[in-house]
């Protein structure tokens, strides 16, 4: 691991850490909602293959940050998971439009059928 990983598991760290225990630091007397933008910077790391052996330290950091914001502000909590569940939906449906255009002529009304019963259970 090069020394930019490094640095930058060191700051996750320092995050997760100062979430739980000083949870005032992300605040300087204003809403909760202040956090949203430190989540959105850390959820990245995920895709990044250099970080794959250390997602465990960046699920801990998630998980200290998103106990904070539920526990001050559980409107903006709320619209976190709701957004990020809109996303994982349309991931999802553009997965499947992708695929449905690959697919040959025959194919697609399997797809189709499997797209559906997927999406009713």
């Amino acid at each position: 691991m090069g020394s930019n990983e490094r640095e930058a598991v060191a700051v996750v760290k320092l995050v997760s850490h100062t979430a739980k225990y000083f949870p005032g630091v992300f605040f300087h007397g204003s809403d909760s909602a202040s956090l949203l933008p430190i989540l959105a910077r850390l959820l990245p790391f995920f895709s990044d293959p250099l970080f794959r052996s250390r997602h465990v330290i960046f699920f801990e950091a998630l998980g200290s940050l998103l106990s904070l914001l539920r526990a001050c502000a559980r409107d903006a909590f709320r619209h976190f998971f709701i957004d990020a569940m809109l996303a994982v939906q349309e991931r999802d449906v553009l997965r499947w439009e992708r695929i449905l255009f690959q697919a040959k002529p025959r194919q697609k009304d399997v797809l189709v059928l499997l797209y559906t019963t997927e999406h009713l259970h």
